[in-house]
């Protein structure tokens, strides 16, 4: 299923990925719009270091191309947040995108055994609606007076979504 290859970031990572949300193909989709600044990230990837948070690289054999980050993971294991975005712009289109979110979901559900993901996801971002539907993800509600919807996705609605997708990345 594609070439896909994951590390979990470490703190030489740390630059690599505020460079790609900084860039414009990552900053205009976010939430939060504005350029991360220096010393917000290293308290952001501190505190993420030091939580049950997950931030992960994955590459195209050796080639970085993008990052997801497994958040927000309730003691519980109720729920959790995640998110993924393609820091190579030259591989916004890639099937690799998709193998890397259903290796989220694996880590997500099966590793870590949450049961329900959540995800923030702009409303104009259609590569992320349409990877989010893919996968299985139903919207929960709108943000009143923002630009962005909340979505959820269960471990059952996930592995029939992954399973379908599997066999398409099969017949490639």
């Amino acid at each position: 299923m594609a070439n896909v290859k994951l590390r979990q970031c470490t703190l030489q990572d740390s630059s690599l990925l505020r460079y790609w949300r900084n860039q414009e193909h990552v900053a205009s989709q976010m939430i939060q719009k504005d350029l991360v600044a220096l010393q917000d990230h290293n308290v952001w990837f501190s505190e993420a270091s030091k939580k049950q948070d997950r931030l992960y690289i994955y590459s195209d054999g050796e080639k970085d191309v993008g990052s997801f980050q497994i958040t927000h993971i309730k003691d519980d294991k109720s729920t959790c947040r995640c998110g993924i975005y393609v820091g190579d712009i030259k591989y916004q289109s890639s099937v690799l995108n998709v193998a890397a979110a259903i290796y989220m979901y694996d880590i997500v559900f099966n590793e870590i055994k949450v049961e329900l993901a959540l995800a923030s996801v702009v409303d104009s971002n259609r590569s992320a609606l349409l990877l989010n539907k893919s996968l299985g993800f139903v919207k929960c509600s709108e943000s009143r007076g923002s630009n962005f919807s909340f979505y959820s996705l269960d471990k059952y609605s996930f592995m029939i979504n992954k399973s379908r997708l599997v066999k398409l990345f099969n017949h490639e």
